[in-house]
């Protein structure tokens, strides 16, 4: 098991190196609270994902915070991730805990890109910013090789390369930020266009098929 000095805690907001497994965190430090406050909520209110809220809290705090120890000193998220969960007593072994260390538990994911979103607020509204644009010009390109009958802005060379290259400097700038925000769980990026859509539902939704049948029923 991974354990850090005192001194290594000092940056961190939230210490929870002399914190025992028995103690709430969300008690102790209110801050904390006030982070997963929306997700609480909607924690009890759907099946539990394989995780105890409590240790949902400690799990994206020390996974995610930037002074958090284990992100200043290990690089590698899925180790991190592992580190983690033993500190604070998951069973590593757990089909669960397997599932929520590579992102394949949707509200877990949501849990963390709510806290990452509030981390780094400036730098996120600037990613929905380049993603936005992104999507714009990706369909624009699709919308130009589809079209059959009046000239598109992609109908010549010249434009097409044009427009490349700013998807390329427009890709680059995504992936800057997202090293950024998501303290290199990059993958995260992939559960962004869901987790606004949850958002907006105060995350009640919490699997792809609940996604699905929300998105057909709106």
């Amino acid at each position: 098991m991974v354990i850090y000095e005192a001194r290594q805690w000092e940056k961190c907001k939230w210490n929870l190196s002399d914190l025992s497994n028995k103690e709430s965190c969300i008690t102790k430090f209110p801050s904390l609270r006030e982070h997963f406050a929306v997700l609480e909520k909607a924690y009890y209110e759907i099946e539990e994902p394989g995780i105890k809220f409590e240790s949902l809290v400690r799990y994206i705090a020390l996974v995610y915070h930037r002074y958090s120890p284990y992100a200043v000193h290990q690089q590698d998220i899925v180790a991190r991730k592992f580190d983690v969960c033993e500190f604070i007593g998951l069973n590593i072994k757990s089909d669960n805990i397997k599932k929520i260390i590579a992102n394949k538990v949707e509200f877990v994911n949501y849990a963390a890109l709510h806290f990452l979103k509030h981390e780094a607020n400036m730098a996120w509204l600037e990613l929905q910013v380049y993603l936005e644009s992104y999507y714009q010009i990706m369909g624009a390109l699709i919308d130009g090789r589809e079209a059959t009958g009046n000239k598109t802005v992609v109908d010549t060379a010249k434009t097409k390369l044009a427009i490349v290259k700013d998807v390329n400097e427009i890709k680059s700038k995504i992936d800057s930020l997202s090293i950024q925000i998501f303290n290199n769980d990059n993958e995260l990026l992939n559960h962004i266009e869901k987790f606004k859509e949850a958002e907006k539902q105060d995350f009640l939704i919490h699997s792809p098929e609940d996604y699905s049948k929300k998105k057909k029923a709106a």
